[in-house]
């Protein structure tokens, strides 16, 4: 078992080399490329969406979904100052009667 193990370290060890020389040429040939004016300076093609805004939904979220994600701030921060008791009472609500009752009773319960 040995000899079969020390042959996949081997091998795995020359694949790890290889790509290593690779990257390593490619990187080589760019450089010498930028240096002397005949690779483009921006860097070699990516694939994937140009640079630039992206189209559709890079603008803001819609209100509804500020407002949920604010409230939920708001339920983790007033989760994060209970222990024990009061905060398995808060979650409890949380599922119960939603987000905003569980907020309202970890204010209670925090002053």
């Amino acid at each position: 078992m040995t000899a079969a193990v020390d042959h996949l370290i081997a091998q795995f060890l020359q694949s790890v080399e290889e790509i290593i020389n690779d990257h390593a040429h490619a990187r080589i040939r760019t450089a010498l490329g930028r240096a002397f004016g005949t690779v483009d300076p921006s860097g070699p093609s990516r694939a994937g969406r140009p640079p630039g805004r992206r189209a559709g939904g890079a603008g803001r979220a819609p209100g509804r979904v500020s407002r949920a994600r604010r409230l939920q701030g708001q339920y983790l921060g007033a989760l994060r100052g209970l222990k024990g008791r009061a905060r398995a009472r808060v979650k409890k609500l949380a599922q119960q009667k939603g987000v905003a009752e569980a907020v309202k009773l970890a204010a209670r319960l925090s002053t």
